[in-house]
């Protein structure tokens, strides 16, 4: 059976567009508007009974012009008030926690239905007071569903405005989008690292060692995006070759560089060229279609940044850890990404670097521990994490990892921390994750606890 890929078939030059599109401001309003737009087409051509309870709805259509423009200034207003309030909540989020996590409050779906609202009640009312009769036909017929729908729809834009200052109140909270951008995270390792029963795992393939011989020169450079590995498989399978790849998605890659070895070196074409060209995007930033570093990193830097000396927020970078350890303890539960991509046939023809657990954890952890060295609170936080980790290991390989970690932290806390009692307390944290590591026998590590 053919290995399933780690993109979905819509191709990773579609997904990676698609998420491009998901992560702005501009579709889900636009697509509200133009929603708007029909909805008021439509309703201007509805008539009502003239008896009943539906005469009733005649009433506030007496002086409708005057009403209408009335209602769209409003609008006008109140979205005018929303976008501002917007863009300061975006200003003081870039300043606070980092320019490269404002795609999460662009991203945010409550966001842009909010403000595509407002944008869908303008266009609705400002096309009903276009569509509205003249002369003595406005004496006659008036589209009093038209109105009372846009009288419905300011009442609802009121509603939201008053959610959407709300929300956008706590989404600049720090925890707030520390459990978003977890929750992404969480999102990318079900998509990498599926949880799959033991008869259901793939295993990595044992692929012959090979010379890397006929390189892959790329035209283009910036950062890996995606790549459509079902791509690469049926060139490489139609060329009868192997292609390894020099990167994985999230690593930069320079024009005229190696970016990929085709075994025999026979097989190269401008065919298998083009095809690869094609399979992998690049583009000038970091996406999480496929790169499962990504959000680690985003959880990384709002630590950094409230470890800096401008904000010296402890909480935050505790929380930080919290939420990295969540993901990490799920990670360390799932097999990892098999290596190999084979054909139809069961012959491995793509060769993919993968995120090792002794990277994602070295990347999670290294940089805050650094930052970390003055700030004793943070330090012994780290400690009482990776103890957390080490409860749950069972893998030797995983344990190795935490061991380093462990030690790691101890050293920069008894090279920075001169008060006593809080040295005491971090060998105190010490000593308990040591205990947790080596509570189901020793482990290998290559430096030893210390």
């Amino acid at each position: 059976m053919r290995r399933k890929t780690l993109l979905r078939p819509v191709g990773s030059r579609l997904a990676t567009v698609w998420d491009a599109v998901q992560n702005s401001l501009w579709f889900v309003p636009g697509a509200m508007a133009l929603a708007g737009a029909a909805l008021a087409l439509v309703l201007l051509r509805v008539d009502l009974p003239d008896d009943g309870f539906w005469s009733s709805l005649e009433a506030p259509a007496r002086d409708a012009p005057s009403f209408l423009a009335t209602l769209l200034s409003s609008m006008i207003t109140m979205a005018t008030l929303a976008i501002s309030i917007t863009m300061v909540v975006l200003t003081l989020a870039a300043n606070q926690l980092g320019f490269r996590l404002i795609r999460n409050f662009i991203g945010d779906r409550r966001t842009q239905i909010g403000l595509g609202l407002f944008l869908a009640t303008i266009v609705y009312l400002l096309l009903v007071l276009r569509g509205l009769p003249v002369g003595e036909e406005a004496h006659a017929h008036q589209p009093a569903v038209a109105i009372t729908v846009g009288s419905l729809l300011v009442l609802a834009s009121v509603a939201m405005l008053l959610f959407y200052v709300h929300h956008l109140a706590r989404s600049i909270v720090a925890d707030t989008l520390i459990h978003r951008v977890g929750d992404r995270l969480d999102a990318v390792v079900d998509q990498f690292l599926p949880d799959l029963g033991p008869h259901e795992r793939q295993h990595p393939r044992s692929i012959e060692e090979h010379a890397r011989t006929g390189p892959i020169r790329g035209d283009e450079g910036g950062y890996i995006q995606a790549i459509d590995y079902d791509l690469l498989v049926c060139a490489a399978r139609e060329a009868d070759c192997v292609v390894e790849l020099a990167y994985r998605p999230g690593h930069h890659v320079l024009p005229g560089g190696v970016h990929a070895w085709v075994t025999p070196p026979d097989a190269r074409s401008k065919r298998l060229a083009k095809t690869f060209a094609e399979a992998v995007v690049i583009g000038p930033e970091r996406t999480p279609v496929q790169d499962l570093e990504f959000a680690i990193r985003q959880l990384v830097e709002i630590a950094l940044r409230a470890l800096s000396p401008s904000m010296n927020d402890a909480f935050t970078a505790i929380a930080a850890i919290n939420r990295l350890g969540l993901s990490i303890a799920t990670i360390m539960r799932r097999p990892s990404a098999e290596r190999g991509f084979p054909d139809e046939d069961g012959v491995v023809r793509v060769i993919s670097p993968i995120s090792t657990f002794e990277g994602l954890v070295d990347i999670a952890f290294h940089q805050i521990r650094r930052s970390a060295a003055d700030s004793p609170a943070v330090i012994m936080h780290l400690l009482e994490t990776l103890g957390q980790l080490a409860e749950l290991a069972v893998d030797e390989g995983h344990k190795a990892v935490i061991a380093e970690h462990i030690d790691l932290v101890t050293e920069s806390g008894r090279r920075a921390i001169q008060e006593p009692r809080d040295r005491a307390a971090m060998e105190a944290r010490r000593d308990e994750a040591v205990a947790a590591l080596t509570e189901n026998g020793p482990i290998e590590h290559k430096d030893g606890l210390r």
